[in-house]
């Protein structure tokens, strides 16, 4: 077969059609063909929960380590797929997928599959011995994505596994600093209730406070007030919170921040 004509064969791999895959290979296109993007039948199969497809591509060759343009594995692309693909991703590490690999850009499975926020992907790497303290250029990790994201969930399982949650990336951003430029209040809540460094300044001088007031998050600049009384640090622009409270224009954010200084003053 002309392995120009494979559009049909990746469109097999999506769908529940085994006998059409055989049919292909029968005819002796190549499974680790690749489309416009890189991708393998193998990686629409993974991606798109297709376990009988995934199986019978493996069992007749198809590269479990097989890399599209920016990198990514089937392995990866099954975490970023927004389901519970749990028990493909046991039979792609069965079969030999590495569990580590990140692309060209530092993502690996397990930072893809804590960004999507599906907790049992998680569970699955690390029990396949996923290094979930992995740093990529950025020095970001997997509980940095998680954070980002808002997904307590993960988060609370890295902790379990005493995960390094306070190192900062190229930024001078620890997953609580990050969680607080989101506005995940609740994440926030959960780091410091488990030790993150609540006192860490960030390259611009910014101070946890500090990010959360330019977040607009009224419950995550309630959240940390509880946690801090520091009311004089000036960041490296000579701002200091209530400066910082006034650039947002939010009337309510400027009442929290005066009462704030009144009360600490």
């Amino acid at each position: 077969m002309d392995n120009k004509n494979y559009k049909s064969f990746f469109i097999a791999a999506l769908k529940k059609n085994i006998n059409t895959l055989k049919q292909y290979l029968s005819n002796g296109i190549d499974i680790n063909i690749k489309n416009d993007n890189g991708e393998t039948a193998l990686m629409i199969a993974a991606s798109n929960k297709r376990i009988k497809n995934v199986c019978f591509l493996l069992e007749h060759g198809a590269d479990v380590n097989a890399e599209t343009k920016d990198g990514s594995t089937a392995l990866i692309l099954a975490c970023e797929a927004k389901n519970n693909n749990n028990k493909i991703l046991q039979i792609l590490i069965e079969y030999g997928a590495n569990i580590n690999h990140s692309t060209k850009d530092g993502r690996t499975a397990l930072m893809a599959a804590s960004a999507v926020g599906c907790l049992e992907n998680v569970k699955v790497l690390i029990t396949n011995k996923a290094d979930i303290d992995f740093s990529n250029e950025q020095q970001e990790s997997a509980i940095t994505y998680a954070a980002v994201w808002g997904r307590n969930n993960i988060i609370k399982e890295f902790i379990r596994f005493n995960t390094l949650f306070d190192k900062p990336d190229q930024f001078g951003w620890t997953p609580l600093t990050l969680a607080t430029k989101e506005g995940n209040a609740e994440t926030v809540k959960l780091l410091i209730r488990n030790g993150a460094n609540k006192d860490r300044i960030d390259k611009n001088g910014d101070s946890i406070l500090m990010l959360a007031i330019r977040s607009q998050n009224i419950k995550t600049v309630k959240e940390i007030l509880k946690n801090t009384s520091d009311i004089n640090l000036i960041n490296n622009y000579g701002e200091n919170i209530l400066d910082i409270a006034k650039q947002t224009e939010k009337k309510e954010i400027i009442k929290i921040i005066n009462k704030f200084i009144t009360k600490c003053g």
